[in-house]
């Protein structure tokens, strides 16, 4: 034992136990935070669940938009959808932490994070289509059934997002909108 640990332990245990541990390295600044799906580390930390919901830029792999995204926004809309007021101002919450997740998600694959509402332009086509049907009735037959074809587009969209995005390896390595997910 070196003379300055046997020092250090006459003076506290504490210190002895301190000394007998090498110090950890500081984080490097812009370092990539840990990947609790890939980690296996347990429950994420409160400030991974904000960033997550709340910052549509970086990247997340598979695992983690189906289980810490896609899951946990189901559950907590099933669960909240009950309370009535509360419920409907927590909607709102959810389609940006939705917005947010499918950002994320593109962005692993290289893609803009805007190409995931495209599904809504179709959507809020048919949208507009009935306002015009209701406004002029005798239109009403020909806007419904425009507005379903339009609806069957938007489904056809979303299923594109998820068998070529939602469901598929993301690129290997840093691209533009940041480091790999899945890197150690």
């Amino acid at each position: 034992e070196p003379p300055r640990m046997a020092a250090r332990a006459a003076l506290s245990p504490y210190a002895a136990a301190q000394s007998a541990y090498p110090a950890a390295e500081p984080a490097q600044y812009g370092a990539q935070p840990v990947s609790y799906a890939m980690a296996g580390a347990g429950f994420p930390p409160m400030a991974y669940w904000i960033k997550l919901f709340t910052s549509p830029s970086g990247r997340i792999s598979r695992r983690e938009f189906w289980l810490y995204g896609v899951l946990a926004i189901i559950a907590c809309s099933i669960v909240l959808g009950w309370i009535p007021v509360i419920g409907q101002i927590l909607s709102l919450f959810f389609f940006w932490a939705g917005i947010c997740i499918a950002f994320k998600r593109f962005h692993d694959l290289g893609y803009p994070g805007w190409w995931s509402l495209l599904y809504l332009i179709p959507t809020l086509a048919a949208a507009a289509v009935l306002a015009v049907g209701f406004i002029s009735t005798g239109f009403l037959e020909m806007a419904w059934l425009l507005a379903q074809i339009l609806w069957g587009i938007a489904l056809l969209v979303g299923l594109a997002q998820l068998i070529f995005v939602y469901i598929r390896i993301g690129q290997e390595g840093p691209n533009q909108y940041g480091p790999d997910p899945l890197a150690g």
